[in-house]
């Protein structure tokens, strides 16, 4: 039984390829031994150089609940709400553009029944003929819009798999099939159509096994690299547009590490699901990792709801110390707000960062959590920005996002 892990990446049409199998650089790896509970809070300013705040506007067209997915182009954020199901589109100040929403999918796309989640499952922005687009996969069709919502034409497809481009061209694409249908977790595909592949794996175990499935990729060092690591393991792997390096191995507690046979074990076989239910403190994962500076970000994945959990760590690799994202102090330089909602929410603690532009971070605070926060700073006469205290001088309650931009530090 295979159990996916909701994604949204970018995409590409799967093909057969005369391929080779490609060997991982293990020379330059490095141990690191990191308990997350141990990890230290620090202020804001000690971690950030800057911190933005960008309210998204609410009309009656453009209200949503959360951001599910963040990606950009050079003039536009574009943003997916799981929970209505649509794409909403602004200007880099927050100003509302448009809206893509599953009825329009429904019809542009006449073969899908309009049932809420049905009409589409993921968008990705790319470039086509020197532009930005928006591309809407909807069941075997692409439905491609320009960056004001604007529809373009449709695209028919076979097959869709999930993956990412480098700034060099260099494609990188997940669960790969070579012409012997043997499937490997990631594919390196050069400018020139060479393609290598790494780490193959056995379909047929995820008819009979409760694994996860799913990408574990994150953009890294300016979108020169990506940095992989698979599920129930804790070793990370730089793939950039020459070869794939074993970067670093995580050594973590016993006590929130899964048992050393976990897939290997058959006692575990159609269990392990139920097994990480009953120890959710137990990692079977790592995801959201950043390579910025002197400092490794990543997110430890476990069943833990706990708000005393540290998932989210920014590992300074010079110092050696963790550092705790859930646990950073608000100062001046985030007029002595939260950057993140972990004390009255649980987004940033169960997804971490939305997504990296290369040199920003983000994450999100609902209007409400936010609007406390300035309640408690009455005494510091803090001056907000004039964008983000508009916003917060308003009466109305149901308010969309805030967007939060942070700039790390990188040594």
């Amino acid at each position: 039984m295979k159990i996916y892990l909701l994604t949204f990446l970018f995409f590409t049409i799967v093909s057969y390829c005369h391929c080779q199998v490609g060997t991982v650089d293990s020379s330059e790896v490095k141990s690191i031994r990191i308990d997350p509970g141990q990890a230290i809070g620090k202020s804001v300013s000690e971690v950030f150089d800057h911190v933005q705040y960008i309210p998204l506007e609410t009309t009656k067209e453009s209200s949503f609940g959360e951001i599910s997915k963040l990606e950009f182009s050079q003039n536009r954020l574009v943003i997916f709400d799981i929970d209505t199901w649509a794409i909403y589109i602004f200007d880099m100040s927050g100003k509302f553009i448009n809206k893509i929403s599953e009825s329009q999918i429904s019809k542009l796309n006449s073969s899908i029944q309009q049932n809420i989640g049905s009409a589409f499952n993921t968008f990705t922005v790319r470039k086509y003929q020197g532009k930005d687009v928006i591309d809407v996969t909807s069941r075997n069709s692409i439905l491609r819009f320009d960056m004001d919502g604007q529809y373009l034409n449709k695209i028919k497809i076979e097959h869709v798999h999930y993956g990412f481009v480098l700034a060099s061209g260099t494609k990188i694409l997940n669960g790969y099939m070579d012409d012997a249908k043997r499937y490997y977790e990631f594919a390196v595909v050069s400018n020139v159509g060479d393609t290598t592949l790494y780490f193959p794996f056995d379909i047929m175990s995820y008819d009979v096994d409760d694994l996860f499935s799913g990408n574990r990729m994150s953009f890294s060092k300016d979108f020169q690299s990506v940095l992989y690591s698979n599920y129930y393991s804790y070793d990370i792997f730089e793939v950039n547009s020459t070869k794939v390096l074993y970067k670093y191995k995580l050594i973590l507690p016993g006590d929130i590490s899964l048992p050393k046979d976990f897939l290997t074990n058959p006692e575990y076989n159609l269990k392990r699901w139920p097994y990480m239910v009953k120890n959710k403190a137990m990692v079977y994962g790592l995801s959201n990792m950043r390579s910025i500076g002197d400092y490794l970000y990543l997110k430890f994945d476990s069943f833990s709801q706990l708000k005393a959990s540290r998932k989210n760590i920014a590992y300074n690799l010079r110092t050696n110390t963790p550092i705790s994202l859930q646990d950073l102090t608000p100062d001046t330089l985030s007029y002595y707000l939260p950057i993140e909602d972990s004390s009255c929410g649980s987004n940033f603690m169960s997804k971490g960062f939305i997504n990296f532009d290369g040199k920003n971070l983000y994450t999100s605070m609902s209007f409400l959590c936010m609007k406390a926060f300035t309640q408690q700073n009455v005494q510091k006469e803090v001056t907000y920005p004039k964008e983000l205290n508009d916003i917060l001088r308003t009466k109305l309650h149901n308010q969309n996002p805030i967007l939060v931009v942070l700039t790390p530090k990188t040594n």
